[in-house]
């Protein structure tokens, strides 16, 4: 220390309140070495007198003090070591006095204002540390309330570790961050400027490792297989015996923090994977029931396992289908879930699935009338929700990149739909329309395609409202449904769905003419495709015929209005009354052979843009009338397309895997041939001719697993979703489901405990799912226990149903005070900041507190 700096301190002792009914400060300074016995006399504090004290003065310094002045503030000054308490004649005094001095360790700990001098030896034993201005800095900076050794010890390993905040358990987290990474520089600085032995012994503390062997490895080993220990519900083998620490809750609540932070999850799964492997687990897991893990998420392997034996258990055909989607939820709220959520997603649509083959038996041949009704609208058994659940399969499927485990499945999945549903739907369905309709495309009961002008659009023409028609090539009725569904759910109106009778063959140049304004359709040699003697090949033709009815019409795609700024958006729709926008997302990945596998995946993607392009035309030009519909549906499968699934078509006209087009009828084996009178204006010009079934025409090359133009349902149910906007509804993020804790008793008694939740609302219409976590917090926010993850999206209309029952642990290093304030704290759970939902008072009022492990 400088003399300007040893002024400045000396000034601030002076300053200090008296205590003790001291009359005066009186100041020890020894200077052992005699550095500033020639600066002494430089050194001038108001109304402090400075006395020399010598080996030869004891008598006359005290005297002086009390004798000559007993009220002034004194510095004695001495140019030697501090006496022994024998030989010092001035003891008395000094116990009532205040000692300076300029060693460091004593300066540190006047300057970081540490009053209690048992502490001496920690300050002294971190020399090294505090002889750094950064260091010293940044444990200043940690700003300790009360200082204890503990606290000491965690500030100093908090520094060394580069962190913000004054906590072991980041601390721990760092060291097994860089003891996965290699990376040793944070142990080798707490080796060199701190204390390992401390860190250890915090580490006995807070997590009972007590290992002879203090290796960071090890204790990971130690937490992970106390967390294990803790949710398993068997016990281990005694290979384990000593992994398994007495502190419990502490080491489970860490392994919680470790998992669930979204900076250091991805480090905590990489080690997870360390220990699985190091332990054997599989080993133990072979060994234990599904239900003795079915909550435990310590490793990844309890994941696979349960997704192994589900695939197991649907490919024996079991058919307890409540028992695996409830094992499927119990999971969802785990660490790993997002690791594994296309497996668990590929298996939930499995279920619905199979239950689906399990509750229909089997198809049932009726009028054509009643199998479309039952097609779209027979409830839960809905034919089409069987197209569905193969659809969502395949888009979680093709994003799983380790398929094997799901490879049987898969097959069993084809089987069931190729050889069950399509097969058999195929067979009756064209028996049905060949004994019926005979030659006539007609089903009594279902209005045409052709006439959704004349029924939807022509009232709102009629009472000058502006109306919206969104076509989007080949979305079909179970992807239209789906979209309905999310419309109700995530925009601001209402949505409901119809269905029309699409068009043969249900292609896009008869489908797009068919909903088009009409009197007259016809085709020309070339079969192309006019509306009232205008072709409706083109967006600006279709606009054409648009404007033909009503001027103020428009016809633009979805291309054209996706980048257009709020502005330029109401500009291109001022003054229009009826608008057509082209949506082309599915048919343009599915009808083209490189990328119709990804045609399921298209249909996710129509989602997205579709509900952006119905909330543009809400928020930005008010919409209230918009109708959603298609030009044609068409069939997918996946599995290979075998010869047997292919027929030979004789005939000098060109034709498609789906459907022929010829001047004159002609039927064949194999086939349908229906006259195409029903929409075209030249009369008994031309004929149309299709597989049964979903067989194709055998043509030359790729892209026959993607196909339209034929008579199935899947192809003809065409959909019209009616959406009326509302942009005053209310907002969807006030929409959400409520959940609410719904224990009676806020006294905790106990170190682990369970709280129950009760979801209010179930999940509907404008009621959207929600995710929180909740946690246990102290009076300034301290997180006290593990953190839990709820996941409020259940359907049922029984309240009983939505209850969750949750597991809470405390940590076992804290004294709790049942005077103090604890809180459950409930947060809203989203990537970029977890909100507060709710908040209960609770009081925890444990009788015996040591470890918690009695």
């Amino acid at each position: 220390m400088n003399l300007d700096e040893i002024t400045k301190v000396l000034k601030e002792i002076f300053n200090e309140p008296l205590i003790n009914e001291n009359p005066r400060h009186i100041v020890f300074w020894y200077d052992t070495e005699g550095e500033f016995i020639e600066d002494i006399d430089n050194i001038n504090i108001q109304n402090v007198k400075t006395l020399k004290l010598t080996r030869n003065n004891y008598f006359k310094t005290r005297y002086i003090l009390e004798k000559e002045d007993t009220t002034s503030n004194i510095l004695i000054y001495a140019n030697m070591p501090k006496p022994s308490p024998r030989e010092d004649w001035l003891l008395d005094v000094l116990k009532y006095s205040i000692e300076f001095s300029t060693d460091k360790t004593t300066v540190t700990m006047r300057d970081l204002n540490i009053k209690d001098k048992s502490l001496t030896p920690i300050i002294k034993n971190y020399s090294k540390f505090f002889n750094n201005k950064e260091r010293y800095s940044a444990f200043k900076k940690l700003d300790i309330d009360n200082y204890t050794e503990e606290n000491i010890h965690i500030t100093v390993l908090s520094v060394l570790c580069k962190l913000s905040v004054l906590d072991f358990e980041e601390v721990t987290k760092v060291l097994l961050r860089g003891f996965l990474n290699k990376d040793k520089k944070h142990l080798e600085n707490i080796k060199k400027f701190g204390d390992i032995d401390a860190f250890w012994e915090l580490c006995s503390k807070y997590y009972g490792y007590n290992l002879e062997e203090k290796s960071i490895g090890k204790l990971m080993i130690l937490l992970a297989i106390t967390d294990l220990d803790e949710k398993i519900d068997k016990q281990l083998p005694k290979n384990y015996t000593e992994y398994i620490s007495d502190k419990k809750s502490n080491c489970s609540i860490f392994i919680n923090h470790f998992m669930s932070d979204r900076e250091d999850s991805d480090t905590y799964k990489k080690l997870a994977d360390k220990v699985q492997h190091v332990i054997k687990l599989e080993e133990v897991v072979s060994k234990l029931n599904e239900e003795d893990f079915i909550k435990c998420d310590t490793f990844r392997y309890f994941d696979e396992v349960t997704i192994k034996n589900i695939v197991d258990v649907l490919i024996s055909g079991a058919d307890e289908f409540d028992k695996y989607e409830e094992i499927i939820n119990k999971r969802k709220s785990l660490n790993w879930y997002p690791d594994y959520k296309n497996y668990y997603d590929a298996l939930e649509q499995a279920i619905n699935l199979f239950r689906l083959k399990d509750n229909i038996d089997y198809i049932k041949e009726k009028s054509p009338y009643e199998m479309i009704e039952a097609y779209y609208n027979n409830g839960e058994n809905s034919y089409y929700l069987i197209d569905k659940a193969y659809r969502k399969f395949y888009v979680a499927y093709d994003k799983i990149q380790d398929k094997d485990i799901l490879h049987e499945l898969m097959q069993s999945i084809e089987q069931v739909y190729t050889n069950w549903y399509l097969d058999e739907l195929s067979v009756k369905w064209s028996s049905t329309v060949d004994y019926n309709l005979k030659t006539e495309w007609n089903i009594p009961g279902i209005i045409s395609q052709k006439a959704f002008y004349s029924n939807y659009i022509e009232p709102h023409n009629l009472s000058k409202e502006r109306v919206f028609v969104i076509i989007s090539d080949a979305f079909r009725y179970d992807c239209a449904k789906e979209f309905s569904d999310i419309l109700n759910t995530e925009a601001k109106g209402s949505a409901t769905i119809d269905v029309l009778q699409g068009v043969l063959p249900s292609c896009t140049k008869l489908g797009m003419a068919s909903l088009l304004p009409n009197k007259n359709i016809t085709l020309d040699e070339k079969n192309n495709v006019y509306v009232d003697n205008i072709s409706s090949e083109g967006t600006s033709n279709r606009d054409k015929i648009l404007k033909s009815k009503n001027s103020n019409s428009l016809a633009i795609t979805y291309k054209d209005l996706e980048y257009l700024s709020s502005s330029e958006f109401k500009k291109v729709f001022t003054g229009k009354k009826i608008i057509y926008i082209y949506h082309n997302v599915i048919d343009a990945r599915g009808d083209n052979a490189s990328t119709e596998r990804e045609v399921f995946e298209a249909c996710e993607e129509a989602f997205i843009e579709l509900k952006q392009l119905v909330n543009n035309l809400v928020n930005r030009l008010n919409a209230v009338n918009i109708y959603i519909t298609s030009d044609h549906g068409f069939l997918y499968r996946r599995g290979s397309i075998k010869t047997t699934e292919k027929i030979n078509y004789k005939s000098d006209d060109k034709y498609s895997r789906r459907y022929a087009i010829s001047d004159k009828y002609s039927k064949q084996d194999g086939t349908l041939t229906f006259s195409m009178d029903y929409i075209l204006s030249n009369k008994g010009e031309k004929f149309v001719t299709v597989p049964r079934g979903e067989v194709r025409f055998a043509k030359q090359g790729a892209g026959s697993h993607y196909v339209h133009g034929g008579i199935m349902p899947q192809e003809i149910v065409i959909p019209v979703v009616k959406f009326k906007g509302n942009k005053k509804s209310a907002n969807i993020e006030e929409s959400y489901v409520e959940v609410e804790m719904s224990t009676i008793s806020k006294k905790i008694t106990t170190p682990r405990f369970t709280i129950n939740f009760f979801q209010k609302d179930m999940v509907e219409d404008k009621k959207q799912p929600i995710m929180l976590k909740a946690r246990f917090e102290d009076e300034v926010g301290n997180v006290i226990s593990n953190e839990i993850s709820i996941i409020a999206d259940n359907k049922s209309p029984n309240a009983e149903e939505r209850v969750f029952k949750e597991r809470f642990a405390l940590k076992s290093s804290i004294r709790y005070d049942k005077n103090s304030k604890y809180y459950l704290v409930m947060l809203e759970d989203n990537n970029e900041i977890n909100t507060e939902y709710k908040k209960y008072e609770f009081i925890i009022d444990i009788a015996i507190q040591d470890d918690f492990e009695f």
